[in-house]
């Protein structure tokens, strides 16, 4: 098997671009993030196939970071998730093979080419969720261990503890948030800092795709099934599998979530897109700060400072008049700080799922 463990990775990272002279263009997008490119190769054998997945952070060469495959017996590897903040890469990655299931958080300075921090974990029962500061510092919410944040160098420190239900993590800058016993926490660790932190998940490798992948312009931000790319005149979106493509306007990226959402800023807007339709399902002026769920929940806080927040289909809800900050989204609630301390809001559809942690 390919992805084994951290000696088998390394092992990888040394051997494969000299065999297959693997170059930063090569394979199938899994996600592009200013100027990180995560890609799949795909390899095929009488005993194993699967990708395997590089990273290319500007012009620098290739590395090894991850993979999914399966070979005829009972060995199988995915990495699941991945987490950017600019030099540094956070991965999850599990396995299973005759030895039993292992898994892992994997942190890479892609500048360095070095692992700066390596964590194992229970597997398998959820994908954990990762945030990562522009520091290295990496937090993870994982089954059966509550909350850890480690930074490199540095050992692990335990934010919840082993069995306590934590879940819904989220990060701003060096403020990581969590639900506890139906409750918003928060913590500050020292050092880290940025914005807010994003997943790059879920990852979705295609063999093919298609006339969205072939379009040409210069692509901004990529999924598994979306691309947003500009030409010499104008800024366009597009899905694999899906005829056609969305003109966009504003000076910003967008953000990609759930591998379908598109949250398009303007000059003071925002709106969301469903790429699977086409359609705006959500746009709203007098915009200062967004964040998206990845049930397509726009969150903002308006020039007024009021929290905000908005479903598909739904009318929006005023969350707080307090002048709110530090504005996180996890994989189904929203965080923000006021007056010192963390709020949470989680929709309806949110709150419906909330049996899968995470």
């Amino acid at each position: 098997m390919r992805l084994l463990g951290l000696t088998v990775l390394a092992v990888l990272a040394l051997c494969a671009p000299a065999q297959a002279k693997v170059a930063c263009g090569d394979g199938t997008t899994a996600f592009v993030d200013g100027s990180l490119r995560i890609f799949g190769v795909h390899y095929r054998t009488s005993f194993e196939r699967g990708f395997e997945e590089y990273a290319c952070l500007g012009r620098r060469r290739p590395l090894l970071v991850g993979g999914v495959g399966s070979d005829n017996g009972v060995g199988s590897s995915e990495t699941s998730v991945y987490a950017h903040a600019g030099r540094y890469l956070a991965s999850y990655s599990q396995s299973d093979s005759e030895g039993g299931p292992d898994a892992d958080v994997t942190v890479v300075d892609l500048r360095r080419r070095k692992t700066v921090s390596f964590l194992n974990l229970a597997c398998c029962e959820w994908t954990p969720a990762i945030r990562l500061a522009t520091d290295g510092t990496v937090a993870v919410n994982s089954p059966g261990e509550g909350v850890v944040a480690k930074s490199p160098g540095r050992r692990a420190r335990t934010l919840a503890a082993e069995g306590s239900g934590a879940r819904d993590l989220a990060m701003f800058g060096g403020t990581v948030y969590w639900t506890e016993g139906g409750q918003a926490r928060s913590t500050g660790l020292p050092g880290a800092d940025g914005g807010e932190a994003l997943a790059l998940e879920p990852v979705r490798l295609r063999r093919r795709g298609g006339t969205c992948a072939a379009a040409r312009g210069r692509t901004l931000v990529a999924s598994g099934s979306i691309r947003v790319f500009e030409t010499p005149d104008a800024r366009y979106a597009c899905r694999i599998g899906r005829s056609g493509r969305i003109l966009l306007a504003g000076s910003s990226p967008p953000r990609i979530v759930g591998d379908r959402w598109l949250l398009v800023f303007g000059e003071g807007s925002a709106r969301v897109l469903d790429t699977r339709t086409g359609r705006t399902v959500t746009s709203e002026q007098s915009v200062a700060q967004a964040t998206l769920l990845r049930d397509g929940t726009l969150a903002w806080i308006d020039f007024g400072g009021r929290l905000l927040a908005r479903s598909p289909g739904a009318n929006a809800v005023v969350l707080s008049e307090n002048a709110p900050g530090m504005l996180a989204a996890a994989r189904r609630a929203v965080y923000w700080t006021e007056n010192g301390s963390p709020r949470r809001y989680a929709p309806p559809s949110a709150a419906r799922s909330a049996s899968k942690p995470g």
